[in-house]
């Protein structure tokens, strides 16, 4: 079955951000400080994450294909949350990526519907060495 994973790490150099942004490709460097998020919560190690529609249809699309209910709960959502414990002994002014992934099995990625479309050159950036950062299992708080 295909899982959703949240993560939060310490920016890199060889963040894929950092090099799209190095390529042209992004206007606004990476500037996500551990303060600012901080800050945004009101000292709450926790932060939220917006899923976009287009990104919920994809998780919705990937549960209905393997029946999977967890799945469907975190389509419905419109944020998901995302610790920042580790971070608890960073300096404030530390650069940090947050983010949220869909690992469809390879079954299911036979499955799904291909985008007919190639990549634009002008705006995309092919990375053979980037790995994707380790994430959570993803809970669904009950209300």
């Amino acid at each position: 079955m295909a899982t959703f994973k949240t993560y939060a790490e310490v920016l890199r150099p060889d963040y894929i951000a950092v090099r799209a942004f190095e390529a042209g490709i992004t206007q606004c460097p990476p500037r996500l400080t551990l303060g600012e998020v901080m800050q945004r919560t009101g000292g709450v190690y926790e932060t939220t994450l917006p899923l976009s529609p287009s990104f919920r249809d994809r998780i919705r699309e990937v549960a209905e294909l393997s029946g999977d209910e967890h799945l469907l709960r975190i389509a419905e959502l419109e944020e998901v949350r995302i610790s920042l414990e580790k971070f608890r002994d960073l300096d404030p002014q530390t650069r940090i990526v947050l983010g949220c992934r869909l690992d469809p099995t390879l079954e299911e990625s036979a499955r799904l519907p291909r985008d007919e479309h190639p990549p634009n050159p002008e705006n995309t950036l092919f990375s053979d060495d980037y790995t994707m950062p380790e994430g959570d299992e993803y809970t669904v708080r009950e209300a």
